[in-house]
């Protein structure tokens, strides 16, 4: 892998965990000092998820990997993770920032 990655957030239009999950993305970033440019990509219809392996809104690609993959099909759905408080709409900052530092530093 190069040194600059892509970290792409996606999410299906109107997703009310986007803004959180930008912000934890930079924070997750910030801890791992992982080199990467966010992106945004808003998921609009059921062929789109399936080209890009979208499973729930948001999702965390690093460069082009679910980084909390899971045998899901395809869908256009909100994605609940399971957090130490709980089902959230997003990830604990240390899930992201563990799954970050282990695929960054994967290949």
């Amino acid at each position: 892998m190069s040194d600059q990655h892509t970290l792409t957030i996606l999410v299906v239009p109107g997703c009310p965990h986007a803004t959180s999950a930008i912000e934890l993305t930079r924070d997750a970033l910030a801890a791992t000092g992982l080199a990467a440019t966010i992106e945004t990509v808003e998921v609009d219809d059921l062929d789109q998820a399936e080209r890009l392996g979208f499973v729930g809104s948001p999702s965390f690609h690093l460069d082009g990997r679910d980084l909390f993959p899971r045998g899901s099909t395809p869908a256009m759905a909100c994605r609940v993770y399971v957090t130490p408080a709980g089902p959230r709409g997003v990830p604990s900052a240390a899930a992201l920032a563990a799954a970050l530092t282990a695929a960054g530093t994967d290949g």
